[in-house]
């Protein structure tokens, strides 16, 4: 057996003689692995729907007391981790519909504090000085410790392992943002995370006006392209400066909520109210998915019926034109596209409904409608709650 040290001196050798033999990621390296990363997501998702979606039915028709209620938080628990890894995979592909929630990011920052020490290794110090008390942000969880492990993985590369990474946090009046963003500003605070190695210790993180020589970095590498990605989609900015004396320095600011806001969110969160025996027509290629989607809305007390192309849709449309109230439609069916078929079946029926789910990225979809904060697109996977909330929503709504 070869020593621990030795064999992390050999792993170490074996990856830097790899890296040297493949070189760099160049922009068509990264569009393969996106589009890869978009295929095994779909798949991933259309499967984690119907895991989901069954085991919330089986636990909600099992006594509380059955032993099998444990083993169900466990496949639904296992289920949504898959989901989370599954849109970590999106995010390099640009192809991603995040979960958010009102999140204490002190609270969740500072247990995965120590965790960075994996990443850095036994030869890089690091150093923690977070200040943000209970502040709020709008965000999931495994997206921010995500961006930071990619953070502190670029410093630990660029850095060759050694030195010193300091991480600090703090809350920053929209006045204090850097002057780039100014124009941009969309909260009145911000909760600013700072990251700086150095090969030396150093007691704070310094502004890049301050450094000698500094360099925007425009370093490509999937890491660096991720990080960009989950702070956009969390409608923040990132800064990412570099030079000989100082080291790499990342600035990352995210939008914090105001009482105004979290009061908001409290409102989106209302429970799923029942229906009125109300027709709903479900157009949905996979047969799993759609019997799921089936049997949550006869749950909730609404009438379903069921197609997986676009002629069938389209015979049922004309034979209930007058009691379907609402379509939900798959936007890829293997005749049509899910957008096709909804203007054919408005024709029967002007004030129709139409709600569209995918587990594609709606900004990929070649239509003249904006869904990536639509209230009529719901993402793969999605779960019987939210189902129900936007269906509810949807036949509420005055047309």
């Amino acid at each position: 057996m070869i020593p621990p040290v030795q064999q992390e001196s050999e792993d170490e050798g074996n990856q830097n003689h790899l890296h040297d033999q493949v070189g760099p990621l160049t922009y068509e390296d990264e569009g393969a692995i996106g589009m890869l990363a978009r295929g095994v997501a779909h798949d991933f998702n259309n499967l984690l729907t119907t895991i989901l979606g069954f085991a919330e039915i089986i636990k909600q028709d099992l006594p509380h007391e059955s032993p099998n209620q444990k083993r169900l938080d466990e496949i639904i628990h296992s289920g949504e981790r898959g989901a989370a890894l599954t849109k970590q995979l999106l995010y390099y592909s640009n192809d991603h519909q995040p979960i958010f929630k009102a999140l204490n990011f002190s609270d969740a920052l500072l247990p995965f504090i120590p965790e960075l020490t994996h990443i850095l290794g036994s030869q890089m110090e690091l150093k923690a000085d977070i200040k943000i008390d209970d502040t709020k942000v709008w965000a999931g969880i495994s997206h921010i410790k995500q961006l930071l492990g990619q953070l502190a993985n670029y410093c630990r590369e660029n850095n060759n392992a050694t030195g010193m990474l300091r991480i600090e946090g703090k809350i920053i009046e929209n006045s204090e943002l850097p002057e780039a963003f100014f124009s941009k500003q969309n909260a009145d605070r911000y909760v600013h995370i700072a990251l700086q190695s150095s090969y030396e210790r150093i007691s704070h993180i310094v502004r890049p006006e301050n450094m000698l020589v500094p360099t925007q970095i425009n370093d490509k590498t999937l890491g660096l392209s991720i990080a960009t990605s989950i702070v956009k989609a969390h409608n923040g900015y990132f800064e990412s400066y570099a030079d000989a004396e100082r080291g790499t320095c990342f600035h990352v600011y995210l939008p914090a909520l105001s009482e105004g806001d979290e009061e908001k969110v409290k409102l989106n969160q209302t429970n799923t109210t029942s229906g009125n025996k109300e027709m709903i027509l479900v157009v949905e290629d996979d047969k799993k998915i759609q019997r799921l989607t089936a049997k949550v809305l006869e749950q909730l007390n609404y009438q379903v019926i069921t197609s997986g192309n676009m002629f069938n849709a389209i015979q049922m449309m004309r034979s209930n034109k007058d009691r379907i109230k609402l379509v939900i439609v798959n936007t890829i069916l293997p005749d049509c596209n899910g957008f096709e078929l909804a203007e054919l079946l408005t024709q029967f029926k002007t004030d129709l409904k139409i709600l569209y789910t995918s587990a594609e990225n709606p900004e990929e979809f070649d239509c003249n409608m904006d869904l990536s904060s639509s209230t009529n697109f719901l993402p793969k996977p999605f779960t019987e709650e939210r189902l129900g909330h936007m269906v509810d929503r949807l036949l509420k709504a005055k047309t």
